[in-house]
């Protein structure tokens, strides 16, 4: 396998497998837990004749793989191809008791930039931010940007889209009064934005990403 990706129900992967002639050709497989894997039927849309695959991403439910029909010229882009298909029909679905929750996707610890927001499975939320002082106003410890020592508070609900949630935030915050609106949007590459009032906050990090929407982690 060369690269895996959350798409779907499950997760997708590519990678080589053995054909008649004993050569490598692409070869795709799903699983829904990520410790079962089942390989995928790729019917007569020439993916199993590539020879070189170079990257994978799922949005929705569409995949997409770039790929070059000869292992050894992958920088030449006559042999260049990119195949794009919607998840497999045969893949497992979730039960009705495993379906995710409307904000199941939102739930966790997103920071970025000396902030962080936590949301539950109930869509309450605990957004925390710096609270800084400059040194030349106040005794030590000042200026230190170690705390949290913003706070603010409130409840999500779905919004209108899948990946959108909106809410209202309880506390003021230093540019924002306490009623605020809130909407979080899921965004590629492991993220999620936040606006406030309309007004961007910005981009939060996948909990336990190093990496998210451009953005490089500590």
């Amino acid at each position: 396998m060369l690269a895996v990706t959350a798409a779907g129900s499950g997760f997708v992967a590519i990678g080589s497998a053995r054909s008649a002639d004993n050569s490598a050709v692409g070869a795709l497989w799903f699983s829904a837990d990520g410790k079962k894997w089942s390989k995928q039927a790729t019917r007569a849309n020439g993916f199993d004749k590539l020879r070189a695959l170079t990257a994978l991403t799922a949005w929705k439910n569409k995949v997409v793989v770039l790929a070059s029909r000869r292992s050894w010229e992958t920088s030449d882009p006559a042999h260049a191809r990119i195949w794009i298909g919607d998840l497999a029909p045969g893949s497992p679905s979730p039960s009705a008791s495993a379906t995710r929750r409307p904000l199941a996707q939102f739930v966790g610890t997103w920071s970025w930039s000396g902030a962080s927001i936590t949301i539950k499975d109930d869509g309450t939320f605990t957004y925390r931010y710096l609270t800084m002082v400059q040194c030349s106003e106040h005794a030590p410890p000042c200026d230190q940007g170690t705390k949290m020592g913003g706070k603010a508070s409130g409840t999500l609900h779905q919004g209108r889209t899948a990946d959108e949630a909106a809410g209202t935030v309880v506390d003021a915050l230093p540019n924002d009064p306490a009623g605020s609106s809130i909407t979080i949007s899921r965004e590629p590459y492991m993220a999620v934005n936040i606006t406030l009032n309309k007004r961007r906050y910005g981009l939060f990090c996948e909990p336990g990403a190093n990496r998210c929407a451009g953005h490089v982690g500590e």
